[in-house]
């Protein structure tokens, strides 16, 4: 091809004193064109190919902009829905503190030891804040437990959901009373309800005020069951816990 291309521009001269151009002059003008318009075809090739190339570079690192942007999106999203958990569950808490006329300081959990045999969790207040021995332990929701051991800046709660508690509880609806005990995990039973009372799935239980630790009024649960025992003198009575202890992140203590 080289060698063409010599030859074409060695007959130029010449045949610009012809008027009519020889076989020959007409043969490599022809292959030189071929060739220019191959070589044109290929460079236009090749720049299509860099320029698609550029192109998808950009779109491999738009996206991977992109990707990282709606990472980081996520994570702020996640963050504001756990401030606007947070700020719900605040405000339910000062709601609830400005209603009661009841002294009550407010302690977060920072321990929990919920096994089968054990229902205890560790507050951040202890008796230097006034915490003391047997206080009530609650929340906007309900009855928690009640301050089993207390240090200068931590407290145990034991919860009424613990097999060793029990608490003297009243049916708000038909006013029976009977004793709540706990179970090891999200039951309670409450017993010594008589088998011809008129107890109902559905009921509130409170505590009733009586047996020197919890005060009168705050809600235990709902009955799930009230099924009379064959030949017994008791209902066979289990109330769902109004806190599921599992879930406390703050808990007020009454002083």
């Amino acid at each position: 091809m080289v060698f063409i291309c010599l030859i074409f521009f060695l007959i130029i001269p010449f045949s610009a004193k012809r008027s009519n151009p020889t076989f020959i002059e007409t043969t490599v003008v022809s292959v030189v064109s071929s060739f220019q318009a191959l070589l044109a075809h290929s460079v236009k090739n090749i720049e299509n190919s860099l320029n698609h190339y550029i192109f998808l570079t950009q779109v491999q690192e738009n996206n991977r902009r992109l990707k990282e942007e709606i990472k980081i999106l996520k994570n702020k999203l996640q963050g504001f829905k756990e401030q606007k958990k947070a700020f719900e569950r605040l405000s339910r808490i000062l709601d609830y503190k400005f209603g009661s006329k009841r002294e009550m300081l407010l302690a977060s959990v920072i321990g929990a030891d919920i096994m089968s045999w054990s229902q205890m969790i560790t507050i951040d207040k202890g008796s230097k804040d006034g915490v003391k021995k047997n206080g009530t332990v609650v929340t906007y929701e309900g009855l928690v437990g009640h301050i089993a051991q207390t240090t200068p800046n931590y407290s145990k709660v034991l919860l009424i959901s613990d097999v060793r508690s029990a608490v003297d509880a009243i049916d708000q609806n038909t006013r029976t009373r009977g004793v709540v005990v706990g179970k090891g995990r999200d039951i309670f039973e409450m017993k010594y309800i008589p088998v011809d009372d008129d107890i109902q799935v559905g009921d509130q239980i409170i505590s009733s005020g009586f047996g020197g630790i919890f005060p009168k009024g705050f809600i235990i649960g709902k009955v799930s069951k009230a099924e009379e025992i064959e030949r017994g003198l008791f209902k066979n009575v289990i109330v769902i816990p109004a806190v599921k202890v599992s879930l406390l992140e703050e808990v007020f203590v009454l002083n």
